[in-house]
């Protein structure tokens, strides 16, 4: 009897054959689904209007690695286009950058491309010049091209080169940094960039100019005074006259007075400021005034002291009563108040902070105790006083040079070593007048081995009556220049005019005094 299999089994072993077919073909199909695609070349850079291929590889989930026919695109038509057989052409005429993508399902992949124009190089700049020469800069000019920007190359040989280079994205620049009085070489190219590329032109022809002397720049160093140079300089000149009597009285701010002082090399002035004429102008008025006179000394390479000349003792506001004749206002040409003396010197400090032409300001020019003492305390209030006064001006022009003069109408700094101003860049002042009892050395000239000093007035009169303080005959001015010249002493001699004693000229035509000749003929043989 032939037995029959239930239905549930054979449904049972049909279920089974069934799931391991389906099972086997999902496992065969699954190898070949894509895992990665790969772009070869990943990245090429193009000239515009050029060709490249590209092609695609698939790794697959059985690991293998087949050539793929995907999507491709560009991210940017303006970069170009591509074929369905990875062919790209470039179409921009401009660098541009940008990727190639290629896309299957879900899995994509990018390569980068980068169009670039040819980088021409740029000609060669016309008309390169110098101007505007000053004794650390110089502005320099050419004409432009179309260029990304221009290499300047500048040195102290002909080639140009030696010192080093800097760019500039127009055609001018300023060069600074320069040292005075020196021979420079300079030429200039123009370059082009593409992609972090640069191309340079030729470069002209170099050019040459020379810095200019003035104004230099000084500085103070332990108990000198050193140019730009780093060499120790001696300062020689004469006093003029307060350019509001220039102005008002004589008629001299003009070329032919400074050139006077020229013709006698000097090489610096020193401006006694009157309180009384500063005040009688006004600040705006008086400072419109000394840049006249500023602007005439510099046309003869003039440097200037700037002097608040009063005669008498700040820490007391005490000043000289001389009023003399024919003045425009009534009281003494000294007069002063102490708001009047603070804001004097912050005009000054805030008018020619930047002004090299402008080598010290003096704070006070002849500081004097109401009994005349000579002695420490004396010294000790007046150098107070000082410090506050320089305070002062370095909240305007913190990098001025200083004058401080001594006590008993400036001569005396002999206090000065062991109590010296306790402020940097300071110059000291003596007025060594002939007939002290105080030597030279002792007033002076011991104080020279750690401080610079400068003698900024002084002179004599052999024709002066008797016991009049400047009466000396030429003796004295030998031997104090010679004294001044030994210690290397800067000095300027009082005064370049007819006018005030010790005269300088004996008229105005120039000709000068007896003493007047001997520091003219020092002057000439110095400087």
């Amino acid at each position: 009897m032939r037995q029959t299999m239930p239905n549930g089994i054979k449904i049972a072993i049909i279920a089974f054959f069934a799931a391991l077919i389906f099972y086997g073909c999902s496992a065969e199909n699954s190898k070949y689904v894509v895992k990665t695609l790969t772009i070869m070349p990943q990245s090429a850079v193009l000239a515009p209007l050029t060709v490249q291929a590209f092609t695609c590889r698939a790794v697959y989930n059985d690991g293998t690695t087949r050539d793929f026919s995907p999507e491709w695109s560009v991210s940017d038509s303006a970069l170009g286009s591509i074929t369905k057989q990875g062919i790209f052409t470039s179409t921009s005429s401009q660098s541009a950058e940008g990727f190639i993508r290629v896309l299957y399902s879900s899995v994509f992949a990018t390569a980068e491309v980068s169009v670039r124009t040819a980088i021409i190089a740029p000609q060669t700049p016309q008309n390169l010049s110098a101007s505007d020469i000053k004794p650390y800069s110089v502005s320099v000019s050419w004409n432009t091209l179309s260029a990304n920007g221009y290499l300047i190359s500048y040195g102290t040989d002909s080639s140009a080169q030696n010192i080093g280079t800097t760019e500039s994205a127009g055609g001018t620049l300023q060069i600074t940094g320069l040292n005075s009085n020196t021979t420079y070489y300079i030429k200039v190219c123009a370059f082009n960039v593409n992609a972090g590329n640069r191309i340079l032109g030729p470069f002209s022809s170099a050019i040459t100019f020379n810095t200019a002397d003035y104004p230099r720049k000084f500085t103070i160093s332990g108990n000198k005074i050193l140019d730009d140079k780093g060499s120790e300089f001696v300062f020689r000149g004469v006093n003029i006259l307060d350019p509001a009597d220039m102005d008002l009285n004589y008629n001299k701010v003009n070329d032919d007075y400074f050139s006077n002082i020229a013709a006698w090399k000097a090489k610096i002035i020193r401006i006694p400021i009157h309180p009384a004429y500063y005040k009688y102008y006004g600040s705006a008025k008086y400072l419109a005034l000394l840049d006249r006179v500023l602007d005439l000394a510099a046309k003869y390479k003039l440097y200037a002291i700037i002097d608040f000349h009063s005669i008498g003792f700040p820490p007391s506001t005490t000043y000289m009563d001389l009023e003399p004749a024919g003045m425009p206002f009534s009281g003494s040409i000294y007069a002063y108040t102490d708001q009047e003396l603070m804001s004097f010197w912050s005009d000054i400090a805030g008018h020619y902070q930047f002004d090299s032409r402008v080598a010290f300001y003096e704070i006070f020019n002849e500081p004097t105790a109401e009994s005349g003492a000579t002695d420490s305390k004396s010294w000790q209030d007046w150098k107070i006083k000082s410090e506050s006064i320089i305070d002062e001006i370095r909240a305007v022009d913190s990098d001025c040079k200083v004058i401080v003069g001594g006590i008993n109408y400036a001569y005396d700094l002999e206090f000065a070593a062991l109590n010296p101003v306790n402020r940097p860049n300071i110059v000291y002042a003596t007025h060594p007048y002939p007939n002290e009892s105080l030597s030279w050395d002792a007033a002076f000239g011991n104080l020279k081995s750690n401080y610079p000093i400068f003698a900024t007035e002084f002179g004599f009169d052999p024709g002066a009556a008797p016991g009049i303080h400047y009466k000396a005959d030429s003796q004295y001015g030998n031997d104090i220049i010679n004294y001044l010249e030994a210690k290397k002493i800067s000095w300027t001699v009082w005064n370049f005019s007819p006018i005030y004693d010790p005269k300088l000229l004996s008229d105005w035509n120039y000709n000068p005094t007896s003493s007047g000749l001997l520091f003219k003929t020092y002057l000439l043989n110095l400087n």
